[in-house]
């Protein structure tokens, strides 16, 4: 996180923000079902599964974190102080 400046607060959390991401997870799972007849589709199941706990758990996390590093509410603190 060197690279991008990205504040201490802000690095230990960011990773939460990206569990919530299911878009390619879920085209791949359908091209594995239908290109691998013989385990593509338990393969699927189990891939479109553990999508389906990331997008429920996903968004809590992306709560949790804009939380504790201090992002949540800052513009409205910005607005209040001018």
């Amino acid at each position: 996180m060197a690279v991008s400046r990205v504040p201490a607060a802000e690095q230990k959390w960011l990773h939460f923000a990206l569990y919530s991401q299911s878009g390619v997870a879920i085209g791949l799972a359908v091209l594995l079902k239908d290109r691998f007849a013989g385990w593509g589709e338990p393969a699927s199941a189990s891939l479109l599964g553990g999508v389906m706990v990331n997008e429920m758990i996903g968004p809590l996390l992306f709560k949790t974190a804009l939380a504790r590093s201090g992002e949540a509410g800052r513009r409205v603190a910005q607005a209040v102080a001018h």
